[in-house]
C-alpha cells in the first residue's frame, strides 16, 4: 500500500514532522474506507492508533509548528475515532480542539469541515 511505504520512508528519515503527516494521511484514508463505522470498532481501532501515533508525535514539535491545518485535522480526525469507539465526551474534546486551531488560523471551509465533523 502506498501510504504505509510514504510512512515507512518517512519514519526511516526520522523526520518527526514528516512522519507525523504520512500517519495522518495513512489514518485518513483509512478512515474513509466504507468499513469503518461503529459496526467495526476493531478496524476504527487500527486507525486511532495511527492518527493516535500522530498526534502525540505533533505535540512534540514547537507551538508555531502544532498550530497549523496538518495539526488541526489529526486532532479532529483522532476525535471522530473516539467518537466511533464510543467514548465521545474524549473525541468532542479533540475536535474542539481542531476547531480552535482552524479558527486561528482564520480557515473558513476547514472550519466548517471541523464543525462537520462534531456530527
Amino acid at each position: 500500500m502506498l501510504y504505509q511505504k510514504c510512512c515507512d520512508i518517512a519514519k526511516t528519515s526520522g523526520d518527526k514532522k514528516k512522519h507525523a503527516e504520512s500517519l495522518n494521511s495513512l489514518g485518513f484514508r483509512r478512515l474513509c474506507d466504507v468499513s469503518h463505522s461503529k459496526d467495526s470498532p476493531e478496524e476504527t481501532l487500527v486507525t486511532l492508533t495511527k492518527f493516535q501515533e500522530a498526534y502525540d508525535m505533533r505535540s512534540t514539535l514547537p507551538e508555531e509548528e502544532r498550530k497549523s491545518q496538518t495539526h488541526a485535522h489529526t486532532a479532529s480526525k483522532l476525535g471522530v475515532c473516539f467518537v466511533l469507539q464510543g467514548d465521545e465526551e474524549k473525541g468532542r474534546k479533540l475536535i474542539q480542539e481542531g476547531i480552535s486551531i482552524r479558527e486561528s488560523l482564520c480557515d473558513h471551509l476547514y472550519l466548517a469541515a471541523g464543525y462537520c465533523d462534531l456530527g
